[in-house]
């Protein structure tokens, strides 16, 4: 699915699935600037993270055409915690890789390889490049850890999308809902004033990316509400890489399988991935080797030996 006429088939089998015009004619009526951006910059690559998975972007095939190489950046296995204990979408990544045909696939490390081999993607078109900062730049006032330090913990969350985005994306969501997004949330706290007590401690909280525009409007308060009552949770950026949060976290949690803290334990940096409501389909094959905790007791237990060691040798 290279050509311009592949692209077009493709838009009209978007349509006949669901898909807005709307969106649809944002894109089309982009081509023009893409044409252009494309003949002044001539990349010879540029690459597409999976926040596309449902839909390339049009002007990819444009891309292909002026013979500039785009592959996927595919960094996490996170799609698959669609599969919970309550309900199931078959088939869901299998059909997403296959629907992308992607030039190449750019991945991490040899576990994310393995599960794009895995899925029909040839050995060939598979890219070990290690994580890549995708946008942003370092925060401000960057620290070297001592023991006189506040514990910074990072919290990268899945926040839950609101309906406009769902329609946008083509695909329901059956697990980051607000509810389950408020309840970890509510838990990680919950864990790290049981794990260090009267210690000083920070949670910085790091969205996704664009994660303004599509957050549920009911754990965008929560978020809000927290940062204005609470000195000790900061909102970051959510286009701040998280390669730049690593050096100064003295841990990480996620929402599984979110690929920061993948990078955070490829940057030494302790990560856990966390399911509040324990739902998520028990897949240790998924995890790569890190833990997936399911209630507050074991987080702040995992919060308490992972950080305790880092600060005393600091």
């Amino acid at each position: 699915m290279h050509g311009l006429a592949d692209q077009a088939r493709l838009i009209g089998s978007m349509i006949a699935d669901g898909w807005k015009e709307t969106y649809l004619s944002r894109q089309i009526a982009g081509l023009p600037r893409a044409r252009a951006c494309l003949a002044d910059l001539a990349p010879t690559r540029l690459i597409v993270t999976t926040s596309s998975a449902q839909h390339l972007p049009i002007w990819c095939a444009l891309a292909r055409t002026l013979g500039t190489e785009v592959p996927l950046v595919c960094y996490s296995t996170q799609i698959l915690a669609v599969q919970c204990r309550d309900s199931f979408l078959p088939g869901v990544i299998q059909d997403i890789f296959m629907f992308l045909n992607a030039d190449r696939y750019l991945v991490w490390n040899e576990f994310h390889a393995g599960h794009l081999r895995d899925f029909g993607i040839a050995a060939d078109d598979v890219e070990i490049s290690g994580p890549q900062i995708l946008s942003g730049e370092p925060l401000p006032g960057s620290r070297k850890k001592n023991s006189q330090d506040a514990i910074i913990i990072d919290f990268f969350d899945q926040p839950p999308a609101n309906h406009a985005y769902l329609i946008k994306l083509g695909a329901p969501t059956i697990y980051h809902t607000p509810e389950r997004a408020l309840a970890t949330l509510d838990s990680v706290l919950t864990a790290m004033r049981q794990a260090f007590g009267k210690r000083p401690w920070l949670l910085r909280i790091k969205s996704k990316r664009g994660g303004n525009s599509m957050i549920a409007a009911a754990y965008s308060r929560r978020l809000e509400e927290l940062a204005e009552t609470d000195d000790r949770v900061v909102l970051l950026p959510p286009e701040t890489s998280p390669l730049y949060l690593h050096p100064d976290a003295d841990a990480a949690i996620g929402f599984p399988f979110v690929s920061p803290v993948v990078s955070a334990t490829m940057a030494g940096c302790p990560g856990v991935f966390f399911d509040a409501t324990g739902e998520v389909w028990d897949g240790d094959d998924i995890a790569g080797g890190i833990p997936v905790l399911r209630d507050i007791e074991s987080l702040a237990a995992w919060l308490s030996d992972a950080v305790t060691p880092q600060v005393i040798a600091g």
